[in-house]
């Protein structure tokens, strides 16, 4: 009997310490699951989920608002004021900010009145009216922006056959600035429309007021259509066709063709020139497209030089010998020649 008394009381003791260890090891495996929860079973929170084993899911990142609290008086009260969301700024945002206020300034530029044109100063104008260059230009009241410097230029050039040069200058906010260099005429070339004005480049342009020293040339028709400037401005079809009207019509599609169609070329014009020289009192030069340059004699009769300035003075004396040698035989020609110096001749009627 104490033999199984004995040996139940072991057991029961047995129980009970091991029932304590139990117990200590679920102290410590709870003490250990606190101080480390790593081996906590998968927990969901607010856009994330932590795993048992430390995996994390990453998510949106959110702006944090900032909270602002304010004490009321010594109580400790205190109110919470609206939260503040914290603004974060990207490239993207920056650069879409940069062209917003770029668009607003070019529309500021646009229709700000500051940046319309309101005058326009304008110098080296002689013979042109100013009006009628501002009128050309056509930029009262326009916006700035639209006022081409080049553009400007070649309007006024093609417009004018006068103006030989024509720069322009464009200022901020609102400065436009034009200088002008008018061509200067030598020759005043009439035929029986009109009077053309025509400079040392063989540029012929309509007249603007009186000019002296001018040579008058009174002209039976046009010059040779042999350039293609005399073809633009008289044409093959017309030769009466007024070169200054045809340059002054409308706008050409090249506005650099003015300057660059003479109507005289620079043999013609020195030819006249030298011709002016030898000229008798009271006579004027003369243009025939078959006979080219002379003039009408004070004699009565008429002397035709050629167009070409070779071997004027040689024509001038070889004029000479021929009216001193017809004036001794006692004639009276209608014309006389010296286009060829190895062939002159006269005519008794016209």
């Amino acid at each position: 009997m104490k033999s199984n008394e004995r040996t139940t009381q072991k057991r029961s003791a047995s129980l009970r310490t091991e029932r304590s260890q139990r117990a200590k090891e679920r102290v410590s495996q709870a003490s250990e699951r606190a101080r480390n929860p790593t081996g906590m079973p998968p927990v969901l929170s607010r856009g994330s989920m932590v795993g048992a084993r430390g995996s994390r899911k990453k998510v949106g990142q959110t702006n944090v608002r900032r909270k602002y609290y304010y004490s009321i008086g010594a109580t400790g009260t205190e109110v919470r004021l609206p939260a503040l969301p914290a603004l974060q700024f990207s490239w993207r945002m920056l650069s879409g900010l940069m062209s917003a206020g770029l668009l607003a300034l070019i529309w500021a530029m646009w229709s700000a009145p500051i940046f319309q044109v309101s005058r326009v100063n304008v110098t080296g104008l002689v013979h042109i009216p100013k009006g009628d260059v501002l009128s050309a230009l056509n930029l009262d009241g326009e916006t700035i922006l639209k006022a081409s410097p080049e553009d400007l230029a070649q309007t006024l050039q093609a417009k004018f056959p006068d103006i030989a040069q024509a720069s322009v200058q464009v200022g901020l906010p609102a400065s436009v600035a034009v200088s002008i260099q008018e061509r200067t005429p030598i020759i005043a070339w009439q035929d029986d429309k009109e009077i053309r004005w025509i400079d040392a480049s063989g540029i012929a342009y309509p007249p603007r007021g009186q000019e002296a020293g001018l040579i008058l040339v009174n002209a039976k028709g046009n010059p040779p259509s042999d350039t293609p400037a005399a073809q633009d401005s008289a044409g093959a079809a017309d030769p009466g066709t007024s070169a200054s009207t045809a340059a002054a019509a409308d706008l050409p599609q090249d506005p650099q063709k003015a300057a660059a169609a003479p109507f005289l070329s620079t043999d013609l014009i020195a030819a006249i020139q030298r011709l002016e020289k030898g000229i008798p009192a009271g006579a004027s030069i003369m243009y025939d497209p078959r006979y080219g340059l002379g003039w009408t004699d004070p004699s009565g009769w008429v002397v035709y030089f050629g167009s070409n300035i070779d071997e004027m003075d040689l024509k001038l004396n070889q004029y000479q010998v021929i009216t001193g040698e017809l004036s001794k035989q006692n004639i009276h020609p209608a014309m006389i020649s010296v286009e060829f110096p190895d062939a002159p001749f006269y005519r008794l009627e016209p």
